[in-house]
Parts: C-alpha cells; structure tokens; sequence
C-alpha cells in the first residue's frame, strides 16, 4: 500500500502562498506599472498595450491574494494545522497585505488616467 503525500502544515501552505504572490507582483505587476507610472515617451498605441498588461497582470495577483488569504484565514480557523511556523506566515502574510495595498494604490492612481492626445 502507497504512504499517502501528507498535506503540508497551514502554516507552511500560508508561507508558500505568499511567496508566490510576492514573486507575482514583483516579477509580473511591478515592473508594468513603473513603465506606466514613468510613460518613458511611450505613443498612445504602447501605453494602451502597457495598461493591457498591467490589467492582466493585476488579475493574476487578485486570484493569488484570494488564495493567499484564504490559506490565511484556514491558518486562524484550524489552529492544530498550525506548525512551528505560523507567527512567521501571519508576519509575511501582513507584510504582504500593505505591499497589495501600496500596489493598489499605484494601480487606482495610474490606470485610469488618460492618455495623451496625439496632435
């Protein structure tokens, strides 16, 4: 008889989580939204597909959160789950809310501005 895979501890299915959704903001939103926020001389054409992007990649990091947060919140309903780690994971997983929220900020501030008229 195959030892079934345990699952991991809440604790380090929190710890997971939000490294991947950290690694998606900054790898995949960050970056995007700088190029947004500085313009870099970009036509109305770029800028639409820069945005584009942007849009993309700020819907990816709302699916990662609710999945971070919903691990968060298994973390606080199932305290047993919990293992050695979990005042870590609420750490990281704090930290990264105010990372979403600056994120968002910069996100409500930019996107919607207009762009450039061309003539």
């Amino acid at each position: 008889m195959r030892n079934p895979i345990p699952m991991p501890q809440r604790d380090a299915s929190l710890l997971l989580r939000a490294h991947a959704e950290h690694q998606w903001l900054c790898d995949q939103v960050v970056p995007v939204l700088e190029r947004v926020e500085r313009d870099d001389g970009l036509n109305d054409e770029e800028m639409r597909v820069a945005r584009t992007r942007l849009d993309d990649a700020w819907s990816g990091a709302v699916q990662r959160a609710a999945r971070t947060d919903r691990a968060a919140t298994l973390l606080v309903l199932d305290p047993v789950g919990a293992g050695l780690l979990a005042p870590e994971a609420r750490r990281y997983h704090r930290g990264l809310r105010v990372l979403r929220a600056d994120i968002g900020a910069r996100m409500s501030a930019r996107v919607h501005e207009p762009l450039h008229s061309s003539g």
